[in-house]
């Protein structure tokens, strides 16, 4: 189908969503992912700009969730959902741009993006607030997309509580294995500056990274860390 016809079913098919209080939808995120994202995550951000009414009309129906009535994983998959689709949201904002890093000087982590339970929000304290501190899961990293090259791979589906771990588990594995993100011998690893940055969440990384590679690393291993490509994740 062409995108142009896609765009216009997804528009019209959101306003005939009927909305429930306090129950989170996909249908339209789920439509959009499997429309501009191809199957290595990349966006295409040219066509998607044209979907910013869906966006829009999609994140004002998440802010009126009431979260605490989620349980556990539905929550985690809402809020990893929330916070692709306002990254998403905030580079067909400025786009053509080259980088995210374009946006407020780099800072737009910082500014207050959502409203939750009343509640502002920007996209750092949406993950570390609620994502990294009450979960405690270093495989959200795997899920949670910055619209970077180096970032692991937008999936082109919505997370839900059905397939949150599984995809989880499958998306670590990926990456970890992917030879443009990791570089991975017994006795030595360069690995995605994500280990780097989130060190405490992974704990000694050799162990953790052993769980998931195909390649068994030493465990006096020299490590050393990638370079992160910032440009747009674009098709």
């Amino acid at each position: 189908m062409h995108a142009a016809v896609k765009m216009i079913l997804i528009t019209f098919g959101i306003m005939a969503l009927p909305w429930q209080p306090n129950a989170q939808d996909y249908k339209v995120y789920d439509k959009l992912l499997k429309t501009y994202v191809d199957p290595n995550g990349k966006v295409n951000y040219k066509m998607l700009t044209k979907e910013k009414t869906a966006i829009n009309q999609v994140l004002d129906q998440w802010q009126k969730v009431n979260t605490q009535k989620l349980n556990e994983k539905a929550r985690l998959a809402f809020y990893i959902n929330l916070y692709n689709l306002t990254t998403l949201k905030v580079i067909v904002d400025h786009y053509p741009i080259k980088s995210i890093m374009d946006i407020k000087r780099g800072k737009i982590w910082d500014v207050d993006l959502m409203v939750l339970n009343g509640k502002t929000y920007s996209l750092n304290e949406l993950e570390n607030q609620l994502i990294r501190s009450p979960y405690k899961e270093p495989g959200i990293h795997f899920l949670i997309n910055c619209g970077a090259k180096s970032c692991p791979p937008l999936h082109a589906e919505a997370f839900t509580e059905k397939n949150i771990d599984v995809l989880m588990e499958k998306r670590t594995r990926q990456f970890v294995n992917d030879v443009h993100s990791n570089t991975i011998t017994p006795k030595q690893i360069k690995i995605s500056k994500i280990f780097d940055w989130y060190q405490t969440d992974f704990g000694n990384l050799i162990l953790y990274i052993n769980r998931y590679s195909s390649t068994k690393i030493s465990n006096n291993a020299k490590i050393t860390f990638m370079d992160y490509d910032w440009d747009l994740n674009k098709q």
